[in-house]
């Protein structure tokens, strides 16, 4: 189906070339940096179970605090108002896209495809939009963590968009993942997503609705199970505070079950079971931001998180299972010194604010209070107008992070509670 596809976009575009006018637009999105020891000697293990994640100041498979490598190139071609072909690949060692072929631990560098999908315009009626192919469904980005709230990662479908439903946007959307950390060997496991965003549009900015139901798949009965979500994100850029510019996001999401290997609305969970009969809830608040101006800009990050276990028995579901609460915060207040240069300190704390399983503390959970305290510089490539602090930047940071269990922060050293570290990272939009 994939090939079809493909083939299919290739085709079209060729004769669309004879009898309509083309415009291309090139993105690319880069981020990276690696973390030493104050001695230069090596990158960290990282925190989760197997050490293969860059040194950060999470636990488990929570999203990094240190964000994880991600490039992406995307060429956007459109057919004047009758349609657009989107092409991206992911670039480097890519973990946010893992499925059906996409990047993973093992592609040693080489570009992997990210999206394929074609937009037609006016197909259903006068506001109607539909598509088909391999697509990201996004909400607008957290500098502070490096995420992307209702973010589904590779749906392989299709959908249609109706642009004027009441004072918004309404789009419903049809796909399949397949999950590649199968239940067993001998199984193949996927997911069939039913998608649905109602999206206001307001002044610099908009409203977005979400509900999805996730059917799960497996030669396994015990496997065969249905997750869903409800939520949303509320975005708002540009607007004037302080005589400085606010952009401010705020997120609020609960599900049940498996989703699928998704990170919609950041709803990770560390103990996911694809079991119909251990299917967790989660509930995600979080609100995040920067506030900017010419001299100085403040980013922030607020998240909290409630797993609640489920355990299904003779009387149905309960929450006697794992359950795990936390509240992460992230600030970073920075002052412009030249035209280039800014400089400025970076915080993060994460609190466990509950830990048990089947109502006896979390052996794995115990100890988990992390905190880290940083000096940044940074360098802007190109300044804006308004303020230095766009997105083309290099930085160092140097400081400290504590976690209350001893840990292994970089290989050959001892585990302590404590580790000082020097960071470079980068970030580009062009």
């Amino acid at each position: 189906m994939k090939k079809i596809i493909l083939t299919f976009l290739a085709i079209t575009a060729s004769v669309s070339a004879y009898t309509a006018d083309w415009t291309f637009t090139p993105k690319l999105y880069v981020r990276g940096g690696f973390t030493q020891s104050t001695d230069l000697r090596a990158k960290g293990d990282g925190f989760d179970s197997n050490g293969s994640t860059p040194f950060n100041a999470q636990s488990y498979n929570q999203t990094n605090a240190f964000q994880p490598n991600l490039t992406e190139f995307d060429l956007y071609a459109d057919i004047k108002d009758k349609a657009r072909i989107v092409y991206g690949v992911n670039i480097d060692k890519n973990e946010r896209f893992e499925l059906n072929g996409a990047a993973n631990n093992d592609h040693n560098g080489l570009p992997k495809e990210r999206q394929a999908y074609i937009e037609f315009y006016n197909a259903i009626g006068k506001d109607g939009t539909l598509w088909f192919g391999r697509r990201p469904y996004r909400g607008f980005g957290d500098l502070m963590d490096g995420t992307f709230p209702l973010d589904e990662r590779n749906l392989f479908g299709g959908g249609v968009m109706l642009d004027k439903v009441g004072i918004g946007r309404w789009e419903v959307a049809y796909a399949v993942n397949e999950d590649p950390n199968t239940p067993n060997t001998n199984d193949v496991f996927t997911t069939n997503m039913l998608l649905n965003k109602y999206i206001i549009g307001i002044d610099d900015g908009n409203i977005t609705f979400n509900g999805e139901v996730h059917q799960n798949n497996s030669l396994k009965d015990e496997y065969k199970s249905y997750g869903y979500m409800i939520g949303g994100q509320y975005a708002r850029w540009n607007m004037s505070i302080f005589d400085s510019k606010l952009y401010n996001i705020f997120v609020l999401n609960y599900s049940h079950g498996h989703l699928g290997d998704v990170e919609a609305g950041e709803m990770a969970s560390a103990f996911d079971s694809k079991k119909k009969n251990e299917q967790a809830q989660r509930f995600t608040f979080k609100i995040g931001g920067d506030l900017k101006n010419k001299a100085w800009a403040t980013y922030y990050t607020i998240k909290y998180q409630n797993h609640m276990g489920d355990k299904q028995d003779a009387n149905g579901y309960t929450q006697r299972g794992q359950n795990w609460q936390f509240t992460d915060f992230m600030l970073r207040p920075m002052y412009a010194l030249t035209s280039h240069v800014g400089v400025g300190i970076d915080g993060f704390a994460r609190l466990i604010m509950r830990d048990t399983t089947v109502d006896s503390p979390s052996s794995w959970a115990k100890d988990q209070d992390v905190w880290r305290l940083a000096a940044v510089a940074s360098y802007h490539l190109d300044p804006g107008a308004e303020n230095i602090f766009q997105t083309a930047e290099v930085s160092v940071l140097a400081g400290r992070i504590h976690h209350d269990k001893e840990t292994t922060y970089f290989k050959g050293h001892k585990a302590s509670k404590d580790a000082d570290f020097i960071r470079f990272k980068y970030t580009m939009q062009i």
